[in-house]
C-alpha cells in the first residue's frame, strides 16, 4: 500500500470512481458520505490525506487533526469555470 486516502463526498458515484481509481493505483481507500461520519473515520483511521467535497454540508476543514485535506469542486460547464475565476 502506498498510503491511505479518505474520500468524503455526498455523491455515491464520486466515491465509487475515486475508490476504484485510487485502489487500482495501490492506495487503501476509506469512504464517507457526510462530514460527521468522515470526521469520525478520520480520527479513528488517521488517513494520509482526505479528499473532501468542497460543497459538503458541515465540512469547513477547520478540524482536520493535522491531516492534509484536498478539497475539490466539480465544474459542469465552461461557464461555471469562467464564473469561478
Amino acid at each position: 500500500m502506498i498510503g491511505t486516502v479518505l474520500i468524503i463526498d455526498s455523491v455515491a458515484t464520486n466515491r465509487i470512481v475515486l475508490k476504484v481509481k485510487l485502489g487500482a493505483a495501490g492506495y487503501r481507500t476509506l469512504t464517507a458520505a457526510d462530514a460527521a461520519s468522515g470526521l469520525a473515520l478520520a480520527h479513528r483511521e488517521r488517513p494520509d490525506i482526505i479528499l473532501l467535497d468542497v460543497d459538503l454540508p458541515g465540512a469547513d476543514g477547520s478540524d482536520d487533526g493535522g491531516i492534509a485535506v484536498l478539497t475539490a469542486a466539480g465544474r459542469r460547464s465552461r461557464g461555471d469555470v469562467e464564473a469561478a475565476a
